[in-house]
């Protein structure tokens, strides 16, 4: 029994959406035996840095090389992946796989290896 009558309890639903994520990726070129170091750049529609890994592949001729993990700090990834041995154009794809509060997103670009001299 209450004072003001009957009791109701007030639910509120919420929808909680997940923000979409953007990349930056830059990579130099290099010289053939050199490593090359991926620089990943991550950004929200909302300005709140995501959290997580990224994925950095790279490929050549359309056959993956070399995959390496790397977690974000502040928004950002550098990544030194092994020596590159065969010159030319590489492809390098990076992957962040979202979490609980971010969407997922992909970028890829291009560097090239030069033979030496």
């Amino acid at each position: 029994c209450s004072l003001f009558g009957k009791s109701r309890s007030a639910r509120n639903y919420y929808t909680v959406k997940s923000v979409r994520t953007t990349q930056d990726v830059n990579v130099r070129n290099i010289r053939k035996g050199q490593r090359p170091t991926v620089h990943v750049y991550m950004d929200s529609a909302t300005n709140v840095t995501p959290k997580g890994k990224v994925r950095v592949t790279l490929i050549k001729n359309a056959v993956t090389k070399q995959t390496k993990w790397q977690s974000l700090s502040g928004g950002e990834a550098h990544v030194r992946m092994n020596r590159v041995r065969r010159a030319g154009a590489w492809d390098v794809q990076v992957d962040y796989f979202g979490g609980r509060n971010f969407r997922n997103s992909e970028e890829e670009t291009q560097f090239r290896a030069r033979k030496r001299r």
